[in-house]
């Protein structure tokens, strides 16, 4: 949980930086910004496994609510 909140933190100091280089008019370094927290999020959910913690369409199909269907 302290790695997810971590990576919340720092895509969030990303969108920020994002957002001033934006007010800034300076849309180059914006657009980097924006493609270092896509990247960084990208590596992240791999090394977390957070799609793997993810229920597919809302359902968790690991519940024992569904055995039959699973």
């Amino acid at each position: 949980m302290e790695q997810l909140k971590k990576c919340g933190e720092l895509l969030a100091k990303y969108q920020l930086e994002k957002q001033i280089a934006a007010s800034r008019e300076d849309f180059e370094k914006a657009k980097e910004k924006k493609i270092q927290a896509d990247s960084y999020r990208s590596n992240m959910y791999k090394a977390l496994r957070v799609n793997d913690l993810m229920e597919p369409n809302g359902v968790n199909i690991f519940s024992p609510v569904f055995p039959s269907k699973y």
